[in-house]
């Protein structure tokens, strides 16, 4: 290769990732191609281990995937945290060009563990001719080591929680891996539901907004009142205002002065 002007550090370039963002790209797009609805960065808010990377859901079944560019242990316990939130859990890695034994032990701890191994091939659009395979799962998506399957009891109200967390929004609003960590959460719902009331109702009072909810992660309705105003009146809704000149408040679309 060096005879043709590429050295190894060119080919290694070549062949890795840019982010976890677009290594998680691919595997959602290989879910979906395999016929499951994909959520990402899905939140759990009383779930001290943060977000699953990729939560797959089909029929009853659900999926969740943790991505990483670099197998470790750290990504073994993230994805060990999801078990009891879900029927399977996998993590993602790149596909390695050379076997090693710590790659064999990683694999080992996970099937013992009963987490699956899914490794990430990089493929080039010049490369496509080299592939035959029937779809993206085989072509650029290999299951190394398969999932065990668990049956989530429905009493189980953990994995009734991640059940009522996958939301449209989390299909398309931030990918999953990115580094920015932005995410589709309960309260940015609450806010949108905010808005879509008051567009149905322009001039509402506080009481009349909220009662309007269609979707409101607050347990109270006098918090919900006080932090929907607040976060209206910093500008985190740019579509609403809040008139506070006399009282009860009321909450107007901005367009219409």
């Amino acid at each position: 290769m060096r005879g043709r002007g590429v050295d190894r550090g060119s080919m290694r370039s070549l062949f890795s990732w840019k982010s976890e963002a677009e290594l998680a790209a691919v595997v959602v797009r290989c879910l979906v191609g395999a016929g499951w609805d994909v959520y990402q960065e899905v939140a759990l808010s009383n779930f001290h281990a943060g977000r699953a990377d990729i939560v797959a859901a089909r029929g009853e079944l659900t999926w969740v995937v943790e991505t990483k560019l670099a197998a470790s242990f750290d990504l073994v316990g993230q994805a060990r945290d999801w078990i009891h939130y879900a029927s399977m859990v996998s993590v993602a890695v790149p596909s390695a060009h050379h076997r090693n034994r710590g790659r064999g032990v990683f694999m080992d701890l996970c099937r013992d563990l009963g987490l699956g191994v899914l490794e990430v091939r990089k493929i080039h659009d010049w490369e496509q001719s080299r592939y035959h395979a029937d779809s993206d799962l085989d072509r650029e998506m290999s299951i190394l080591v398969w999932p065990r399957l668990r049956r989530v009891p429905k009493a189980d109200r953990r994995g009734a929680t991640l059940r009522s967390r996958l939301l449209e929004e989390h299909k398309t609003f931030a990918p999953a891996g990115n580094a920015a960590g932005a995410f589709w959460s309960p309260w940015r719902a609450t806010l949108k539901a905010a808005e879509v009331a008051v567009r149905a109702n322009p001039g509402c009072t506080l009481k009349e907004l909220v009662s309007g909810l269609t979707h409101n992660h607050y347990q109270a309705e006098r918090t919900a009142r006080a932090c929907i105003a607040r976060d209206i009146i910093a500008g985190r809704v740019p579509a609403l205002r809040v008139d506070t000149d006399r009282k009860p408040w009321r909450v107007h679309l901005t367009e219409v002065k």
